[in-house]
């Protein structure tokens, strides 16, 4: 017959393939974003967004806001394009990201809604 302990051994081995597919699978995502964040840096049209919302997440460390920005900016072919993107930034520096201010932006000619902000992760850099 089965004892207690082969099925405790059996769970747990399910439990780590299962943790074991979930951290490859973040680690395959990662990858595959560094890439085309790399490709559209290199291959991608400069352009400038307008600001069209912007919402506001501090976190315990008050220098540093987390803002989700709702954008849009004409590609190209002249089409209006939308989108949403994170990033970090100085609390000191939250009057520039308003709307109907403009930041940075570069995306991919081919597939316009992939877009790399130009905003510097301010959590990486020293405030002047």
């Amino acid at each position: 017959m089965f004892d207690s302990s082969s099925f405790a051994k059996g769970y747990a081995i399910v439990a780590m393939t299962i943790v074991a597919l979930i951290v490859v699978g973040i680690i395959i995502r990662d990858i595959r974003n560094a890439r085309m964040k790399s490709y559209i840096e290199k291959n991608g049209i400069h352009t400038h967004a307008e600001i069209v919302n912007i919402e506001i997440h501090t976190g315990k460390i008050s220098e540093y806001t987390n803002v989700k920005l709702h954008y849009r900016f004409n590609d190209y072919n002249g089409r209006n394009v939308t989108g949403v993107g994170n990033a970090v930034i100085f609390t000191s520096d939250l009057a520039q990201y308003q709307p109907g201010k403009t930041f940075g932006i570069i995306y991919n000619k081919d597939e316009p809604s992939r877009v790399v902000l130009k905003i510097e992760n301010a959590s990486l850099k020293r405030h002047k």
